[in-house]
């Protein structure tokens, strides 16, 4: 049996600061690694629309609000969700490239975390998970990746 979880560790390791001062500077970006990035955004909050994944989306995305997190999808803000440009000393890398925002029409609540990676049964009003990656590995696979 493993070792017991970390919820303090886990979430301390969530905060800005452990990102911006431990977790990027050990772990930079890897010469001739092409690096994308995607990033949710909850329109609204319809709690009707889903009610457990859009409840607790819902309650964090109000909490990021009140912290001035700007646009985000209840976990990740769409500007820590790109990427920073990292190297190790001496290397050169590409800079990541934002892929831009996912989104389902003013009609539905958006996307929230939990939507991005088909929770909740898959129960996703307005947005589809499986298709959104397809489509994801469909234009690597064309770029020749």
């Amino acid at each position: 049996m493993a070792g017991e979880q970390n919820t303090k560790l886990l979430l301390d390791n969530l905060i800005s600061d452990f990102v911006i001062n431990t977790f990027n500077p050990n772990t930079p970006n890897m010469p001739g690694v092409k690096y994308e990035a995607y990033g949710g955004k909850i329109n609204y909050i319809n709690p009707a629309a889903d009610l457990l994944g859009q409840t607790v989306a819902g309650i964090l995305y109000t909490v990021m609000n009140l912290m001035g997190a700007g646009d985000n999808d209840g976990l990740v803000s769409l500007d820590s969700a790109r990427i920073p440009t990292l190297c190790k000393a001496g290397a050169t890398c590409s800079a990541p490239v934002w892929k831009g925002t996912m989104k389902t029409s003013l009609l539905y609540p958006g996307v929230n975390h939990f939507y991005e990676i088909n929770h909740f049964l898959g129960i996703t009003p307005g947005w589809n998970a499986k298709g959104f990656y397809v489509n994801v590995a469909r234009d690597l696979k064309a770029r020749g990746y």
